[in-house]
């Protein structure tokens, strides 16, 4: 027997177990008396759900949009930088010495201050990222938490971490029809301004 067998008769197990012990625990648990809480699990793929709803895609799209102007812009200031230098080149041997020194050296700062400013805009281009998705992230932990009050569940495990299980316990599809529902797209903030 492979050790993926085995792991998926030791889940099987598992779920049997807490859903036939679930069932004895409320039958015979009463009121204030002492014991174990029943446990209720449910699965969840995080990833399925952040992949397929409508405001992450939102969020992609618009993301797109702005690296596409952003990418524009440094494509504009890169030929300009290139025409500077081809222009400097041109000159090498009308200037002097020092003076084509010194014209080098102002490009080469211009270039410098080219790629600071392309790896500011990256990193603003990140942070707006980072800033609409945690919206939704948040927005759904607030709804995992509801399914789960209104459930009585008591553990959830991500689907990643689970190496089998019934398909009833997963709050996958539920968490993103509330989710797509309450939160449909979300306004990323132009990295721009």
């Amino acid at each position: 027997m492979s050790f993926k067998s085995i792991l998926s008769v030791c889940a099987l197990a598992v779920a049997l177990v807490a859903t036939s012990g679930v069932q004895a625990q409320e039958q015979e648990k009463k009121e204030g008396e002492p014991g174990f809480p029943v446990m209720i699990l449910a699965v969840l793929d995080t990833n399925a759900v952040l992949t397929n709803a409508k405001s992450m895609i939102n969020i992609r799209e618009q993301m797109e949009k702005y690296q596409s102007v952003i990418e524009a812009e440094v494509e504009k200031k890169k030929e300009v930088l290139k025409k500077e230098e081809e222009e400097l080149n041109r000159k090498r041997t009308l200037l002097a010495p020092e003076q084509f020194a010194e014209e080098r050296k102002k490009l080469q700062n211009k270039a410098i201050a080219f790629q600071r400013e392309v790896q500011e805009k990256g990193a603003k281009l990140n942070q707006v990222r980072v800033e609409a998705t945690n919206k939704v992230g948040e927005a759904l932990q607030q709804i995992v938490g509801e399914i789960v009050a209104a459930n009585r569940i008591t553990v959830v495990v991500h689907k990643q971490m689970v190496a089998y299980s019934i398909p009833g316990i997963e709050i996958s599809n539920l968490a993103l029809q509330v989710l797509d529902q309450r939160l449909p797209a979300v306004q990323v903030a132009d990295p721009n301004k």
